[in-house]
């Protein structure tokens, strides 16, 4: 429903990128762990009464995720569509019709699912309409699903809404600049304007439609139950309505965010690095965010649950065999081939058993002759021949591994002290385990490693094929290696505003490349020079 359907990142209708927000929806399905080929963990923890935080089936190529009252619904990389939870409606039996899939969006009772070629397909209750979008109505970029209504966003910024209206929220205020993107929460709705401000409408019972003074430079929206957040492109979270569980209010120091979701009580966020923080109600555990979240690219919520998608630390395994036993007269040595070319941190994890344990007995871990750190020593256990073996770790830096690994292999040597020995053990072990987390160059030079970055650093994003305008970036539009005129003319024509005067904004008395240079100025993007 997410009350803000599921969070992402970056891309805006020009296909430029804007931290933090998700506004095309064919770009939903296309970079996630499963794209870059590393294992993926869908991550739910909240109310399970329905079974809508169960492990999915298969975690094969999930990109995207989202929640509704009591069921959880996947897109799949492959455009298949996937649900599970609450039933009672149908809302989880996905229509044959649903194939090629770039978006889904789970409301109350109800789901949908955006197709690649902008048509949208709803299931579930219909009471209401929900599930039937207006006849006529042009083809989706995005799609969102609130209480008992949805809504799409079209090519040119237009939104309509359908189902439920009690309170205005299928009543789009008119004269609206294009709207970037927009969040259904349970009866009101939540608008990115264009220009980085923020419009509400619906419902209006505890503040939630009147963002606060002064707040521009917003990059994504999510609409709860009765409260409403805004992520700005400093990295903030600004929240407001409702606050009667402490779902407005932004835990302190939280800075650098790229995706923002919220539920029924609780809000929920994701930073760079690629860490979940959660807040607000949590009688079910939906703010308890569990280990296995680290990590995540991409976040949702439910009524009350919440959901990530994680990509794991890739994982180098190797083992050594059996040393019996080995005095280290020569030092061990584990080539590990096969690693991507570009990595980022790591961990290096060595299993003894064997007498290395005091001041003098331990084992210096170093990586193509770098060393990186030290294991055991001093006040460790594994002093004698145990039949348990002992672990310990050593952070790799990412500037280190990188380095080391830009071949795509490196060697693991152990170094022991002086004294360190397995005389008296004739079965030691060591083993030896890198984990390390995959670099993903920075291609859209926006600062972060988001999703708008392939590990090939390809720009066909949504692999038709071509490079077209969803893989645009800094309003060269025609292609044709300048930003001038012509491109802010298309712009405005995808938009259907006319040309001069509107599109002069440096009051010139034509339409230039300054002014779309100014204009994206103004979402603090810079064109090429």
């Amino acid at each position: 429903m997410t009350y803000g359907g599921t969070a992402a990142r970056c891309r805006s209708p020009l296909g430029v990128s804007m931290r933090g927000c998700a506004l095309l929806a064919g770009l939903a399905a296309l970079v996630s762990c499963a794209h870059a080929g590393a294992d993926v963990s869908v991550v739910a923890w909240g109310l399970n009464d329905h079974g809508q935080c169960d492990d999915p089936p298969s975690l094969a190529a999930i990109v995207q995720v989202d929640g509704g009252f009591g069921h959880t619904v996947e897109l799949r990389a492959d455009g298949s569509v996937a649900c599970r939870g609450l039933n009672s409606s149908g809302q989880c039996n996905v229509p044959p019709s649903v194939t090629d899939a770039v978006q889904v969006a789970a409301g109350h009772y109800h789901t949908l699912a955006l197709l690649r070629s902008g048509a949208v397909r709803g299931f579930g209750r219909n009471s209401e309409g929900q599930c039937v979008p207006p006849s006529g109505m042009p083809p989706a970029v995005r799609v969102d699903a609130g209480g008992n209504f949805s809504l799409a966003i079209d090519a040119a910024g237009a939104v309509r809404c359908w189902g439920a209206n009690g309170y205005g929220q299928c009543n789009p205020p008119s004269g609206m600049p294009p709207v970037l993107q927009a969040s259904a929460g349970e009866m009101h709705v939540a608008a990115l304007l264009v220009w980085g401000t923020v419009r509400v409408w619906g419902l209006e019972a505890s503040g939630q439609n009147r963002p606060p003074q002064g707040l521009t430079d917003v990059v994504s929206v999510a609409a709860g139950d009765r409260h409403t957040v805004a992520l700005t492109r400093e990295g903030l979270v600004r929240c407001w309505g409702l606050n009667d569980f402490g779902q407005a209010t932004v835990p302190p120091g939280l800075t650098g965010v790229i995706a923002v979701a919220a539920g029924w009580r609780h809000t929920v966020a994701l930073d760079n690095d690629g860490r979940v923080v959660a807040w607000g109600h949590n009688g079910f555990g939906e703010c308890s965010v569990p280990d296995g979240a680290a990590g995540s690219t991409r976040i949702g919520s439910g009524h009350r649950h919440s959901l990530a998608i994680a990509c794991p630390l890739t994982r180098q395994w190797h083992q050594s065999g059996e040393l019996a036993p080995f005095a280290f007269m020569q030092d061990p040595v584990w080539s590990l081939r096969g690693l991507a070319p570009s990595v980022s941190d790591g961990v290096i994890t060595v299993t003894a058993r064997g007498e290395i344990g005091d001041a003098t007995r331990f084992l210096r871990v170093a990586l193509d002759g770098v060393i990186v750190g030290t294991v055991f020593g001093a006040g460790s256990d594994v002093v004698h021949c145990m039949s348990t073996p002992s672990s310990a770790q050593v952070a790799v830096p990412a500037g280190i591994l990188s380095a080391v690994t830009a071949d795509g292999s490196v060697d693991v040597m152990l170094i022991p002290g002086a004294n360190a020995t397995s005389a008296s053990c004739p079965s030691a072990t060591l083993q030896v385990r890198l984990d390390y987390r995959r670099a993903i160059r920075d291609c859209d030079s926006n600062g972060l490693d988001d999703e708008c970055e392939l590990e090939s650093g390809a720009e066909d994003m949504n692999a038709n094929g071509s490079l077209d305008r969803c893989e645009l970036r800094y309003g060269d539009l025609n292609l044709d290696g300048t930003v001038d005129g012509f491109d802010l003319t298309a712009l405005l024509a995808m938009w259907g505003t006319p040309s001069p005067p509107y599109g002069d904004l440096d009051g010139d008395g034509s339409v230039g490349g300054p002014d779309l240079t100014s204009l994206l100025a103004r979402w603090g993007l810079v064109p090429p020079q």
